[in-house]
């Protein structure tokens, strides 16, 4: 029995000092009524407090956190109840910056429903909670740090993505793989992340940096340029693509970036493609076993330098390719 009741005090314990529990639970401080007076608070520790009818300058709260630039975070508002029980009042709640207040963004209007947003910061420093209502009404809410790595969005196409940092994304697959033409917007913006919302102000833009595997297989493009900004092309990117390389007076396959890496089958199976070009300005770091495996027999290999790249595509599945110096 007494180690049953060590073990129950024990847990207890550790849930009160684990961070971004509800268990645990702070009130507001009076005063907070301005961003001058702000409320320290901090990251995964839930808030409750009470406004009134600010409308004749009652009550407003105002509560402050450090972030830093480019990560996201992650705004929870939720326990709202109108204490005066009437239909038509109204809680506002919105987030500004330390060097511009005025320039608030609202989360919430017009009703009480559980609410999440999430923002990226556009710079290292406080930002400002604010809660406010025409009425006499209690909240809770909490700020978290949030990782939206691993995360799945899609662009207006229905393209689908993984985001693999606060500002980047990965390619992961295409749309519809009957579109013989395929151009990379490298910039994405997206208004949401695993269903919540992103707050409207604020910097949206990830950057996609790879190209996921087998995420064009089997698909009809003709040709296909990588951007700069790609630096990876996954397993089996662009296997079986049989009708890439089939469009005249174009090079099947064209890499931009530098440093770039080629996984294994990237291309294999596209045996129309019967040139690839790698800019005079773009490097290719490495190419793994059978990544052009399949490929037209002779395929024109345009590079930088063609005794290095013999050695870098010394295994990558070619057929008796004809190298030769990059003039673009």
């Amino acid at each position: 029995m007494k180690k049953m009741r060590f073990a129950f005090w024990a847990l207890v314990a550790v849930l009160v000092v684990l961070p971004g529990k509800r268990c645990f639970a702070a009130q507001e401080q009076e005063p907070n009524d301005s961003i001058y007076n702000a409320q320290v608070i901090s990251f995964g520790t839930e808030y409750s407090g009470k406004v009134q009818d600010i409308d004749f300058g009652d009550d407003e709260d105002y509560y402050k956190f450090s972030v830093h630039e480019g990560n996201f975070y992650k705004i929870s508002i939720y326990n709202m109840v109108d204490l005066t029980d009437s239909d038509w009042y109204t809680m506002i709640v919105s987030l500004s910056t330390e060097n511009n207040t005025e320039d608030e963004d609202s989360i919430m209007i017009g009703d009480y429903s559980d609410r999440s947003s999430l923002f990226r910061a556009k710079y290292s420093g406080y930002y400002y909670l604010h809660f406010g209502n025409t009425s006499y009404s209690s909240y809770s809410f909490r700020v978290e740090q949030y990782n939206p790595s691993g995360k799945k969005v899609k662009d207006t196409d229905g393209n689908t993505y993984k985001i693999t940092g606060n500002r980047t994304l990965e390619f992961e697959k295409i749309a519809s793989k009957q579109n013989s033409d395929f151009y990379f917007d490298t910039s994405q913006t997206f208004r949401s992340i695993d269903g919540i919302e992103i707050l409207g102000s604020y910097d949206t833009c990830f950057k996609v940096t790879a190209i996921g595997s087998y995420a064009f297989k089997g698909s009809k493009i003709t040709q296909i340029n990588i951007p700069k900004e790609i630096t990876k092309i996954g397993t089996g990117a662009f296997q079986n693509c049989k009708y890439l390389g089939d469009e005249e007076y174009m090079m099947g396959v064209v890499i931009h970036g530098k440093n770039v890496k080629i996984e294994s089958k990237a291309f294999s199976g596209c045996k129309r493609l019967e040139s690839i070009r790698i800019l005079k300005t773009a490097s290719v770091k490495s190419v793994k076993k059978n990544a052009f495996k399949g490929t037209k027999k002779g395929i024109q290999v345009e590079v930088p330098n063609v005794k290095k790249y013999k050695k870098i595509f010394k295994n990558a599945g070619f057929k008796k390719p004809k190298y030769s110096k990059s003039y673009i």
